[in-house]
């Protein structure tokens, strides 16, 4: 028995003996009464769906669910399932169904609320019922008004006596009448739609009922196909009454051609969706289509919007009729692509093979043609070889390969794939009954001596050499995948993978119609496949080297990337273990394979023949700074190693200059401070390259002072700015004064001497100026400025003016 007062709700249990099983505050507003109502209600369970009772108590504006479970007579609990907040305050609440609750507000206003989803469905106001309230009784007028002031200021919305459920019908008591409201069967909801012609909302609500999404449903069977045969039958009803409105009162009679169209647009995809999913495809292409085929336009745009329920594989069967109607269809409008996409989704019973078929080669609709001879004979080795015969013409005789050779050479290769991995071809998966049948067949018809008809000319291997001339890594990816399926674990297995790698070899390696990149592909395979745990394939490691000696050739300069990168992917895939590491190394020195040399270097700890390796190769010239700073800061390195390659570093230091001066520095500065002295001496026979690093190494410093470089710090004395001004002097005297303003690092007598040298003589007078000799800095600007204003005037007077001009202004005595 479930109680509420005004602050909790409590459940007791009266038999065998009083006690309380469940209690739970309510808050809410003080003129507001608590309300509750039972009911069994579907529960979702790990078990299950079981029928569970469930409590509904609300207060104010929230409503609680809360579910009792009795495990036992003396184990009864009490789960709380849901809470909802409601934007109104509640006077009254009740079941209507197991999912379906009605509340009535404070306003007298009605709402239908499905309870699993949180949704209002329909709100009514019932202000005109004058509703009943039992204030009276709440405030004991009778017996003098003896009750709470509480009690007294909530009853003032008291109706729980006039609001009633009796047989799925609301029963409201008004001041002078009573009042039936009734929600309207499921039967009754979709009447009503469709006698106000509103056809696709109606039927729209027939197709939730159908799929158990619709909500608060009335008087329908509880046995799920009785319901969906009454709901599919009364669904077709209205389609039939759908259909011929559209076909006739609401098609439009004036205006423009768009307009009609526009309608059927708007009408076809009901239909279709409706008939589809009540699974009844028989009346979609029997009265449905019947009925608009009588119009060209409606036929026509029928078949178009058929399009994306076939391409979503939700048609997948068309009557044959309708199916011829639509491939001519496409083909008046030449929508041929779009044709062949609706091939590969369609049922092979719905077509006119011969008709398709040959529709297909027509148009080079190659998909089509695989899926036909794939799903009508099982038939999946004519379609390869008619489309490798028209490969084999292009790739093989060296012709420019079209935009449609490479779409067709694609598909070639993908179908393979699939076969060979046992999918089906563009979607789903090839029978078991026949997958390995599938799988032998297409390698016996990949690996022929010699086609059926063969040309003189014609290579052996024909259909494999020319897919590996079109894509020999793609092609021996797809046959990787094949060589992991369980059948080639057998003994015939091996034997057949074995026979596939010596054609593979055969074919590429005894003749030099392949690239470099293209046989390393093929060695980089056959390394992958050796180094499996369960191989079992026999390669001669004579092959691997006479691989070597093709792709490190030095003879050859023409694609030297390419031959490079094939070789690593090689050692990657075979390891070193196949190779002669003295002979690999010689043979990379000498074709300049500097990553190759990187590679065994490496392996060696000969790390300053790796760092050799960074600055012979133009490329990766700039990683070198990387390269050494790793390499020092690596606390596993032996100090041997770190000695020599520190000698590598230093006798390398004009190259390392000449590629990134600011990078040199830094690194000087970071990871060898201690050299400075030893780089200055290293760079003196080359002034520019030395201006060029002491130029980094200052900026370096000075990012450092001004907080862009967070590293430690380096100490540079005084006698190296003063260089840097001597290089400056030299190479950039220009900038010369603007450095001496900005910085005070250097002596300013040898300064003045260098500057005095150089004959830099904006900034001897700044240096004159700054140690006290002013006079003297006025005379050297005076003699700049005379010197200027001559080089201005001498194209207004004659030499022998220009000459005494000169003298006049040398005699002038500065006071």
């Amino acid at each position: 028995m479930a109680l509420a007062t005004m602050s909790k709700v409590i459940v007791i249990t009266i038999r065998p003996k009083l006690r309380v099983l469940f209690h739970h505050p309510l808050r809410g507003n003080s003129n507001t009464l608590p309300l509750l109502a039972w009911h069994y209600v579907f529960v979702q369970q790990q078990t299950g769906r079981t029928l569970e009772p469930v409590l509904a108590f609300a207060r104010s504006s929230t409503i609680y669910f809360c579910q009792l479970v009795c495990k036992s007579p003396d184990n009864v609990q009490f789960v709380l399932l849901q809470k909802l907040t409601v934007p109104y305050v509640l006077i009254h609440m009740m079941w209507i169904n197991a999912k379906t609750l009605i509340t009535v507000d404070s306003l007298e206003r009605m709402h239908l609320v499905d309870v699993r989803h949180d949704e209002e469905l329909q709100v009514l106001d019932v202000g005109d019922v004058k509703l009943v309230y039992g204030s009276s009784h709440f405030k004991s007028l009778a017996t003098g008004g003896n009750v709470s002031p509480a009690m007294a200021l909530a009853g003032e919305n008291a109706c729980y006596q006039s609001v009633a459920l009796f047989r799925g019908q609301v029963l409201l008591l008004g001041t002078k009448s009573l009042h039936v409201f009734t929600i309207r069967t499921w039967f009754e909801r979709i009447n009503y739609l469709a006698r106000q012609e509103h056809y696709v909302e109606a039927l729209a609500l027939a197709l939730s009922f159908y799929e158990g999404s619709a909500r608060a449903v009335i008087g329908l069977d509880s046995n799920v196909e009785k319901r969906k045969g009454l709901i599919a039958s009364k669904l077709l009803r209205v389609l039939y009454e759908f259909v011929e409105a559209s076909a006739t009162k609401n098609v439009p009679t004036r205006g423009a051609i768009h307009l009609l169209v526009e309608h059927y647009e708007s009408v076809m995809p009901v239909c279709i969706e409706s008939c589809i999913s009540i699974d009844r495809t028989d009346v979609l292409f029997g009265d449905v289509y019947d009925r608009f085929s009588q119009d060209f336009v409606a036929k026509a745009l029928f078949l178009e919007s058929l399009e994306p329920y076939i391409l979503d594989d939700k048609l997948r069967h068309i009557a044959p009729a309708v199916m011829q109607e639509l491939v001519e269809n496409y083909e008046e409008r030449k929508e041929i692509d779009d044709l062949e996409r609706l091939i590969v989704h369609l049922d092979i019973m719905s077509m006119n093979i011969d008709h398709i078929v040959k529709l297909c080669w027509k148009h080079s609709l190659y998909d089509g043609i695989i899926y036909i001879f794939n799903q009508s004979m099982n038939d999946y080795i004519s379609p390869l070889e008619e489309l490798l015969n028209i490969l084999m013409d292009s790739i093989l005789n060296k012709k420019d390969l079209t935009d449609k050779v490479v779409k067709l050479a694609n598909k070639v290769l993908v179908y393979v794939s699939c076969c060979l991995a046992g999918r089906a071809y563009p979607v789903g998966d090839i029978s078991e009954s026949i997958m390995l049948q599938v799988k032998t067949s297409v390698l016996k018809a990949l690996t022929v001596l010699h086609t059926k008809q063969p040309a003189e000319e014609e290579p052996v291997y024909p259909y494999l050499r020319t897919l590996l001339h079109y894509s020999t890594r793609e092609f021996l990816n797809a046959l990787a995948l094949a060589f992991e399926e369980p059948e080639f674990e057998s003994e015939v297995g091996r034997q057949q993978k074995q026979r596939i790698v010596d054609i593979l070899l055969q074919i590429m390696v005894d003749n030099m119609e392949f690239s470099p990149t293209q046989v390393g592909a093929l060695f980089t395979f056959l390394a992958r496949q050796m180094a499996k745990a369960a191989n079992t394939i026999y390669v001669s490691r004579m092959l691997f080297e006479q691989v070597l000696e093709y792709l490190s050739n030095p003879n050859d300069s023409s694609r030297h990337e390419e031959r490079e990168q094939a070789l690593i992917e090689l050692l990657h895939a075979a390891g070193l273990q196949q190779f002669d590491e003295e002979r690999l190394l010689a043979l990379a020195e000498r074709a300049e394979f500097y990553r190759v040399c990187e590679l065994l270097y490496d392996k060696q700890h000969q790390y300053d023949k790796v760092l050799s390796c960074y600055l012979r190769d133009t490329s990766r010239q700039v990683q070198a700074f990387r390269f050494i700073e790793i390499v020092m800061s690596n606390p596993a390195r032996k100090a041997a190693e770190k000695k020599a390659f520190r000698r590598k570093v230093l006798e390398s230091i004009e190259l390392l200059v000449a590629i990134d001066q600011q990078q040199t520095a830094e690194l000087l500065a970071c990871v060898f401070p201690d050299s400075m002295h030893e780089v200055t001496t290293r760079l003196a026979h080359e002034p520019r390259l030395l201006y060029a690093f002491l130029t980094g190494l200052i900026d370096y410093k000075e990012s450092q002072a001004i907080g862009i470089k967070k590293k430690e710090g380096i100490v540079i004395g005084s006698d190296v700015y003063e260089q840097y001004i001597d290089l400056m002097c030299e190479f950039d005297p220009a900038n010369v004064c603007t450095y001496v303003k900005s910085t005070d690092a250097y002596r300013l007598e040898n300064t003045l001497e260098i500057c005095k040298k150089h004959q830099v003589m904006d900034a001897m007078a700044h240096l004159l100026e700054k140690s006290g000799q002013v006079h003297d800095a006025f005379v050297i600007l005076l003699q700049v400025c005379i010197y200027l204003l001559c080089r201005c005037l001498s194209s207004l007077f004659t030499p022998r003016s220009r000459k005494a001009l000169l003298i006049s202004f040398q005699k002038t005595e500065i006071l």
